[in-house]
């Protein structure tokens, strides 16, 4: 048996051992948790757990602001992007991408007469000789009307002057910073006096009075429709439109001066009566813009009209294709003809076809005043947004033009008109100045597409076949006519007949 004190002395020992386990226990969970510096005291969350998030919470926060830095530079990008109107000069230099791509630099440069502050500081001798030219020219615009005029002269440029001092803002800056006002009002005035009376001199045969050779004034109608040569129209309108100046007859001299140059040409290349043929378009840039737009009409006859031509196609790209030069649509199957237009408008382009294809195009006279007019007008337009109906035309152009073939065959048409050069020269300036032309929006794709429609159908030779078929069995002669008629006339007679016995009359009694 066991006593009592052993057995107080094997629960002590017991109590012992329980509470080392209690105290083992104890300190397997105290170290388990973190020390105390590392803890939170307020959540009891590790400071390295903290540390981890705050972490990666950064690092989101990084990564937005970069994502939201590049959308900022994107959306800053699309702004740069968008053509700012109000920093575009109206009237402004050509482009050196399109200098290198036409290599025509001599009809970007006035060769004797500066008109406007791009090349005011020319050291050209012929241009400095202009220069009295236009003084000249600046005496004979004061004695128009001289004694029907109520304002002074001295008045008249004082009003002048206050109209166009914002007018600097059309050029780009660097052309007009090195003058001062007083420089810039005698330039526009000495300028505007020189365009209104050359004009005004060629119209009546008077450039005597301006004391200028043949050659001279050739060379001053190629200058003053140069791009950077030009002068804001409003400039001329300030001018004749004081008291005692006739602001209809001078706008009636630049519309006939346009007419005068190369458009206003009837099929027979003869001048027609320029109020027939032109309308004076309001708010003109300058004199190379109011021939732009002379050249392409108000009308666009071409765009969103009714179709002329009977065949269809479903694809309309693979019928643009098809049209070849002139030599390939004139010849063969096609048998397409060419008209010249009565107006000579480019807006008056257009097809039409049933069983015989026929192209109308404005004619056009081509030397060198046209030449610079072409490569000016394209310059013109290379530096606006939505202005590509010429250089469509030019595009249109090159499309039918490829070698001096087809140049003759547009010439025995009535279609140009080769006034200097030879076809050769011609073809050749046409395919380099249809190359130089950006890509824009085509101002005659629905006349390409009707031509190819026309070339792709499939039963128009058929019937073609069929009717010279029956022209050359029934028509051939006088007699064979006329019995083919009396044939058609006996089988109407049968015809009426056939009906009458069919569905009698309820009147013959029957």
């Amino acid at each position: 048996m066991i006593s009592m004190k052993q057995l107080q002395q094997e629960t002590k020992h017991v109590g012992k051992e329980d509470n080392q386990v209690g105290r083992s226990m104890e300190e397997l969970q105290q170290e388990k948790k973190p020390v105390g510096k590392d803890v939170d005291p307020a959540s009891g969350v590790s400071q390295h757990a903290i540390s981890i998030a705050t972490h990666d919470e950064d690092d989101r926060v990084k990564w937005e602001e970069w994502l939201n830095a590049i959308r900022s530079r994107a959306d800053e990008q699309k702004i740069t992007d968008q053509p700012q109107h109000r920093d575009l000069p109206k009237i402004p230099t050509v482009p050196n991408k399109l200098r290198d791509k036409m290599g025509f630099t001599s009809y970007y440069e006035p060769s004797v007469v500066s008109i406007g502050p791009y090349h005011h500081k020319n050291l050209n001798c012929k241009i400095r000789e202009m220069e009295a030219v236009k003084e000249r020219a600046v005496i004979l615009f004061f004695n128009l009307n001289e004694g029907k005029r109520i304002t002074l002269d001295g008045e008249l440029i004082t009003d002048f002057a206050k109209k166009i001092k914002e007018f600097r803002n059309w050029y780009e800056k660097d052309s007009t910073k090195e003058m001062n006002e007083m420089e810039f009002i005698k330039m526009m005035l000495l300028d505007g006096c020189f365009i209104i009376m050359f004009i005004h001199c060629i119209i009546f045969s008077t450039m005597e009075k301006l004391g200028m050779t043949k050659d001279t004034v050739k060379s001053v109608q190629q200058d003053i429709l140069i791009l950077e040569n030009q002068l804001r129209f409003q400039v001329l309108e300030k001018l004749y439109d004081e008291k005692g100046f006739n602001k209809i007859y001078v706008k009636f001299i630049l519309t006939l001066y346009i007419a005068y140059c190369t458009k206003g040409i009837g099929p027979s290349f003869q001048p027609l009566d320029s109020f027939l043929v032109f309308e004076f378009y309001p708010n003109p840039l300058h004199l190379l813009d109011l021939q732009r737009k002379q050249w392409i009409g108000k009308s666009r006859s071409n765009l969103n009209k009714k179709r002329n031509c009977w065949f269809k196609s479903r694809k309309k790209e693979e019928n643009i294709s098809l049209v070849r030069s002139v030599k390939e649509l004139t010849a063969g199957p096609t048998e397409i003809s060419l008209r010249p237009s009565i107006f000579g408008r480019l807006s008056d382009i257009h097809f039409s076809c049933f069983l015989y294809g026929r192209l109308t195009l404005p004619p056009l006279i081509f030397n060198d005043l046209t030449k610079t007019f072409f490569i000016n007008a394209i310059a013109q337009e290379a530096c606006t947004e939505n202005e590509f109906e010429f250089s469509s035309y030019v595009k249109f152009l090159d499309l039918l033009i490829d070698n001096v073939d087809d140049v003759k065959v547009m010439q025995s048409a009535g279609i140009l008109k080769n006034i200097q050069g030879n076809e050769d020269q011609l073809a050749n300036f046409i395919n380099k100045i249809g190359a130089a032309v950006e890509p824009q929006p085509d101002d005659y794709k629905d006349v390409k597409w009707e031509m190819g429609n026309y070339i792709a159908s499939k039963w128009r030779p058929r019937l073609k076949a069929w009717l010279n078929e029956v022209i050359h069995d029934y028509l051939r002669s006088p007699w064979t006519i006329i019995a083919f008629l009396a044939g058609i006339f006996l089988l109407f007679l049968t015809a009426v007949q056939t009906y009458f016995a069919a569905f009698p009359h309820p009147g013959n009694g029957n």
